[in-house]
């Protein structure tokens, strides 16, 4: 037990992170050993670096080689008891040093190691029975975190998209190491025979408590050492009680997991984009921080059903100015993905969408090279698109479009190149419908049936709007607020009644502008004539200077709303 029938040599374990190991990717992962992570720590990562003064964690290459290969390999943890302590072996294939690696640990009934021993102490191997006792011993954090990941992904491969989960675990398994076995004493390359001693004492396979789906089993290196099933109980994780799931704890649960945001793409990835999509996809992120507490169940379920792949085209449609493109573009941010906006008109040509040839002069040879639409570097790269107003676009361009939502994966440009349809690439179009808005077009059926979901996004109420532009503008007076926003929903009725749609709007965006100009000036009428009323009164010719008296005494429905903001807004200070 104490290791007298060799001397071996022994080590303190205190080789997580080698220098070796850093900037190596983590076989079964996107990941690189060395990575610093400060946004997902476990619960027990609460100390502030004294570089960054924040809590910190950098990814250790045995540590995610562990968590990336649980699932795979052919191995057995067994549990007993020794001398009134928790004995624990572990018995792997593979070994780097041998044939199978073989640990012992021994924990006194105060949970302290009296015993380590290790065919290899540095193999990763050490770590996997790690997750078992932890998960053994009732780790939570460790469970959540392997409960939300997906082993069993197309690629074999933990991404981008399941970062949060994975780094949680590592970390959280480091802490593990640091409880357990760090600044101990383990013995390194024993030899095979001299774990015999303990096979007595083992009674339990808690393989199951690393191994989703465990069949149980005496795997070959356990045969091989000498354990005998008749001697083994199995042990798995404890059953969930089945709940029956209601709408509200799924989108809950979604709200959880997507609150922070992930990453569909590492961030080499996203730097290696064309300059637009990184702009869009700084945007979208910004757009989802400032916007994600005014999401409700609806948008945290598409959020979830689009990081699922279930779900890869989606319609919006509903009144102008109730923020539909917000709305998508901060769903965008959720899922970390580079982001793109084309708008609809029916002057809009596919050469604009697609993208177009270009002759070049260089060294005075005229060569052609094309150029990237949006529509196509979204499809080539697995952007978000979304085309807005997609109704007043040309029907022709739509049916070049149906090509890709009905399941087609490339798209064949007038070069005769064929790009293939990343498959991260999400589309998402939104649309004004009814009379008053003019040049817009009635849409085919079959295009709308290429769409996976479709949502209608009604006007939301002025206290609900007031929260979302406060968020946006960082100003705190929600009655100020309020007031605009019920003048905003004035001025819809009025466009619809007596405007023009196609030539008038007052979106949450005049709202935002309005609040910021505010800010500047100190005072809110002045403040909407260049960031509301003059969107009223582009072409309204009974007045030619923007200012209040003139517009008060105009002949357009900018004179009726003047009139309301000054009515709510005399005297009033930002």
């Amino acid at each position: 037990m104490t290791g007298k029938k060799k001397n071996y040599k022994t080590y303190t374990a205190n080789y997580l992170f080698k220098k070796e190991d850093k900037n190596k990717r983590i076989p079964g992962t996107e990941f690189l050993a060395g990575t610093t992570e400060t946004l997902y720590l476990s619960k027990e990562n609460s100390t502030p670096t004294p570089f960054s003064f924040v809590p910190a964690m950098t990814l250790s290459y045995k540590i995610g080689a562990a968590i990336a290969s649980s699932q795979d390999e052919n191995y057995n943890i067994y549990k007993g008891n020794y001398k009134s302590g928790n004995l624990y072996v572990g018995c792997f294939e593979n070994g780097k040093k041998s044939k199978n690696d073989y640990f012992v640990m021994v924990f006194d009934n105060t949970s302290n190691l009296n015993t380590s021993w290790g065919t290899n102490i540095f193999s990763h191997h050490l770590f996997q029975m790690l997750i078992a006792i932890s998960r053994y011993e009732g780790n939570s954090e460790l469970d959540a975190m392997f409960e939300s990941l997906d082993f069993d992904t197309e690629e074999k491969i933990i991404g981008a998209n399941q970062k949060k989960p994975f780094f949680i675990a590592a970390d959280n398994l480091y802490f593990v190491a640091k409880n357990k076995i760090l600044n101990k004493s383990m013995a390194d390359d024993v030899e095979e025979n001299d774990f015999q001693v303990f096979l007595e004492d083992l009674d339990t396979d808690i393989t199951g408590f690393v191994k989703k789906g465990y069949k149980k089993s005496v795997t070959a290196p356990a045969k091989e050492l000498g354990v005998k099933e008749s001697q083994i109980k199995y042990l798995e994780m404890p059953k969930k009680i089945e709940i029956p799931v209601t709408r509200h704890m799924r989108c809950k649960a979604a709200k959880d997991k997507y609150y922070d945001g992930i990453e569909t793409f590492a961030q080499r990835e996203i730097q290696n984009m064309p300059l637009m999509l990184q702009n869009g996809y700084e945007l979208a992120k910004a757009s989802f921080m400032a916007n994600r507490d005014f999401f409700g169940e609806e948008e945290w379920e598409l959020v979830d059903a689009i990081a699922q792949k279930d779900v890869r085209s989606i319609n919006f449609t509903g009144p102008a100015g109730v923020g539909k493109t917000t709305t998508i573009r901060s769903i965008a941010g959720a899922l970390g993905m580079p982001f793109i906006l084309v708008g609809g008109s029916a002057n809009i040509e596919e050469a604009d969408l697609l993208g177009c040839r270009n002759v070049e002069a260089v060294d005075g040879v005229s060569i052609t090279t094309w150029s990237d639409g949006p529509i196509a570097m979204a499809i080539r790269y697995g952007a978000f698109l979304l085309f807005d107003e997609v109704n007043a676009a040309d029907p022709g361009i739509l049916m070049k479009l149906n090509t890709i939502l009905d399941g087609s994966k490339s798209l064949i440009l007038n070069t005769s190149e064929e790009i293939k349809v990343h498959p991260n690439f999400v589309y998402a179009e939104a649309m004004n419908v009814g009379a008053a808005y003019a040049g817009t077009d009635q849409m085919n059926q079959s295009h709308f049936d290429r769409m996976d979901e479709m949502f209608k996004i009604a006007t939301k109420s002025p206290e609900e709007e007031a929260k979302i532009i406060s968020a946006n503008t960082g100003y705190d007076n929600i009655e100020n607020l309020k007031k605009m926003c019920i003048i905003k929903q004035h001025i819809l009725d009025l466009i619809m009644s007596e405007g023009d749609a196609s030539e008038q709007i007052c979106s949450p965006r005049r709202l935002i502008c309005w609040a910021k100009k505010a800010k500047r000036t100190g005072e809110f009428i002045e403040s909407s004539l260049s960031t509301v009323i003059a969107h009223l009164s582009i072409y309204d010719e009974s007045f030619s200077h923007l200012t209040v008296e003139e517009v008060l005494n105009s002949d357009g429905i900018a004179a009726t709303v003047m009139d309301e903001i000054k009515e709510q807004f005399e005297g009033v200070v930002y």
